[in-house]
């Protein structure tokens, strides 16, 4: 009987809305995201013989694990996408894409083989909805002079702001 494990943390790079991606090899495909747990938890990851698991690339993320479910068994049958739900455990709206930082709880299962333990999400419960918003550019700092100038030719107010940060599409993109 399984035994699942659940933990609160942060969520970065979430791909589990939807059809899986292409996975680093491009040789299959699976649903993936990044998790930080917070800091009390890790030592369930040493008593669950996982903590080699953890990666710090030395970025915002910190200290985490990388949740990764294939969409296909090794004998071809297909796997169940990640289970996503709000705090009242209703469905997740999958238009509502998930970004980084977003508080949840995963729930995951630990299996010991021969001579490896697999780590396999289940679900996802999202606490604090961090918005994911595509930025195609980083941040120029506001005393940069090209920032200032920006502002002098193209004012924007903040509700023009916001509608640009609900688009999905490039607004850049010249349709044929």
């Amino acid at each position: 009987m399984a035994k699942y494990h659940y933990l609160t943390g942060r969520i970065h790079w979430a791909k589990v809305l939807g059809d899986p991606v292409d996975n680093y090899n491009r040789d299959g495909k699976e649903w993936t995201f990044d998790f930080t747990p917070e800091k009390d938890d890790l030592k369930l990851f040493k008593e669950l013989k996982i903590d080699k698991k953890l990666k710090d690339k030395g970025d915002a993320r910190g200290t985490f694990i990388q949740f990764k479910q294939k969409a296909t068994r090794a004998d071809g049958t297909p796997n169940r996408p990640i289970t996503v739900v709000d705090a009242r455990n209703r469905p997740w709206d999958r238009d509502i894409k998930i970004g980084n930082e977003t508080l949840a709880e995963v729930k995951f299962e630990v299996v010991e083989y021969t001579s490896t333990i697999g780590v396999y999400p289940q679900a996802i419960r999202i606490l604090d909805l961090v918005p994911y918003v595509r930025q195609e550019f980083a941040d120029r700092p506001e005393d940069d002079e090209y920032v200032k100038k920006a502002d002098e030719f193209n004012p924007v107010t903040e509700e023009e702001m916001k509608s640009f940060e609900e688009l999905d599409e490039d607004p850049l993109k010249i349709e044929d």
